[in-house]
Order: structure tokens, then sequence, then C-alpha cells
């Protein structure tokens, strides 16, 4: 059992897939994103690590349908995320196995100046 810190958060930038049947945990690709309050001591709760998230890292306004399983009533969804303006991007997106579109809180955006396109 892992114990939850209260003034650690790992952020979500979005879902990822891994080719075959391995764990996504063991993937060299994986990346994960944590934020830390080091004002206080571990374990010890954060009384500014979650405005300081929502301004810093904010969850995207919405998703919007981009790739799904014609038909099928069972099988994967995939939802792109909508920045809540353009000084943020989404860099990764989510999968669903619903037409239910996701809940905002599911993941966060990051700022654009953190970013740089990817050369070929």
């Amino acid at each position: 059992m892992m114990l939850r810190n209260p003034c650690n958060r790992v952020i979500c930038l979005g879902h990822f897939a891994v080719e075959g049947h391995r764990s996504p945990a063991k993937s060299s690709t994986a990346k994960t994103l944590q934020v830390r309050d080091r004002s206080v001591y571990a374990f010890q709760p954060s009384e500014h690590l979650q405005t300081i998230l929502t301004r810093l890292c904010p969850n995207p306004l919405r998703f919007r349908f981009e790739w799904g399983q014609a038909g099928s009533t069972t099988g994967v969804r995939i939802w792109r995320a909508v920045p809540p303006d353009d000084r943020f991007v989404a860099l990764g997106m989510i999968a669903t196995t619903t037409d239910q579109e996701p809940s905002a809180d599911v993941m966060r955006c990051v700022p654009l100046d953190w970013v740089c396109e990817c050369q070929k």
C-alpha cells in the first residue's frame, strides 16, 4: 500500500499506449510531472499547492472527441483536451471506453513556455 503525501502531487498530462501487452509502468517512454511544496515537511498538508497547480497547470476547459471505433458499444475512444487559453497546451489525450466526455479534472495542461516543437 502506498501512502499519499499531501505536499506532493503527480500530475496527469494525458494517457499513452504501449506496444503489445507490456505494463505501461515498465515503459521507458512513460514520464510524469511531480510538483512538491518544499515549504512544508513531508506528509504535512500544503495550503498553497492546489492554488499553484490551478494557476500553473490548469485543467482543460473540456474535451473534443478525436477517434473511436465506429458502431462499437465496447472499445476505446480518444479525446483531445481543449486548453483554457492560448498560454497553455495539452500534451496528451485521454482514452475512455464510453461515449461520455471525460471530466476536466482527469488531466492538466502546461504553460506553452515550457514546451518546444520537436525536430524531425
